[in-house]
């Protein structure tokens, strides 16, 4: 059984080369989210470590480090989340991670698999760094950012412009030219510009404690957190979906030849 190459996420070391190669592999298939992570390990250890220590030093973030729960287990929760009042930003949640096909176990199964390790790091700042990954699918949601090739890059824009990360910083670099390329016609630096912009107007998102939010009505919680409407992507949404729908099984068919 081929076993992923292992790398450590939380190191003071910068390896720019290895993060461009990661970068453009994930360009090249961006369902690969094992790059993200290398990428992430090549350029961002110190920048983590500083967010990790914010965490730590709040109130919330301590409990929930000595705590026996994780994010995860909330996110995964169906039922309790299909209980949820209609408009509220869990039930939100629950209808964009079963109509796209995704769950919270799936995610973490390819974080457990990706050659990521922690000997180093130790198990508290594992737990710190998955719940921030696990809130991704929740800005999907929050923000209204698809899975499309555009909707992905702003969504890292955004998330790029609240975490000074330079890993995210590369691949937005790097994966506009591709989206440029694929979307012809599209405003897709406009919505890049766009995604920052949003992200730097939000509130705090490190230190939310979203299992509290998820019952609440989706828009107060965009208000709460001051999250705006991504109106240049809103209005060509739907067409990149089906723009990216196509390329994807373009791509298939041509592999399948």
């Amino acid at each position: 059984m081929f076993q992923p190459e292992t790398f450590e996420i939380f190191t003071p070391r910068v390896y720019p080369l290895r993060a461009l190669a990661a970068t453009l592999r994930l360009i090249n298939n961006k369902e690969d989210t094992s790059q993200v992570y290398r990428v992430t390990s090549s350029l961002d250890g110190p920048t983590i470590e500083r967010a990790y220590q914010i965490f730590r030093s709040d109130p919330m973030g301590a409990e929930y480090l000595a705590s026996g729960r994780e994010l995860r287990d909330v996110l995964s929760d169906r039922d309790a989340l299909r209980a949820l009042p209609e408009n509220s930003f869990g039930r939100a949640y629950l209808d964009f991670v079963e109509s796209e096909g995704l769950s919270p176990e799936g995610f973490q199964t390819e974080m457990d698999g990706s050659g990521e390790v922690f000997d180093e790091a130790g198990p508290e700042r594992q737990k710190f760094l998955y719940r921030v990954r696990h809130t991704h699918d929740l800005l999907h949601v929050l923000t209204g950012y698809g899975r499309d090739m555009i909707g992905e890059l702003c969504l890292l824009a955004f998330t790029r412009r609240i975490s000074g990360s330079r890993a995210l910083a590369l691949i937005v670099a790097l994966g506009q030219f591709k989206a440029i390329s694929v979307f012809k016609g599209y405003p897709v630096r406009a919505a890049l510009k766009e995604g920052g912009q949003l992200g730097l107007a939000t509130e705090r998102l490190l230190l939310q404690r979203w299992e509290d939010l998820l019952p609440l009505p989706i828009e107060t919680v965009r208000e709460r957190l001051n999250i705006g409407r991504p109106e240049i992507y809103l209005s060509i949404k739907e067409k990149a979906a089906t723009r990216d729908r196509d390329y994807r099984q373009t791509l298939t068919a041509a592999e399948a030849a």
